[in-house]
């Protein structure tokens, strides 16, 4: 075997390799639904409470401008 296929073969590899850990930090790095789903939820409830603080502080505010 020489040198160069000794060098082709590593890069081969390493190139395996970083193809494999990739692919898994990709699936890693990908929430899951069920925290899809929380992180929506967070989102609506914060939107709802939003909302209602909005009309709560405009009543107060009208209430208080007579």
């Amino acid at each position: 075997m020489s040198s160069n296929s000794i060098i082709v073969d590593s890069i081969r590899f390493q190139e395996e390799k970083y193809s494999v850990t990739s692919t898994r930090q990709r699936l890693h790095s990908l929430p899951s639904e069920r925290e899809c789903l929380l992180l929506n939820n967070d989102f609506n409830r914060n939107r709802i409470s939003a909302t209602y603080s909005l009309k709560l502080l405009t009543g107060v505010r009208l209430k208080f401008s007579k």
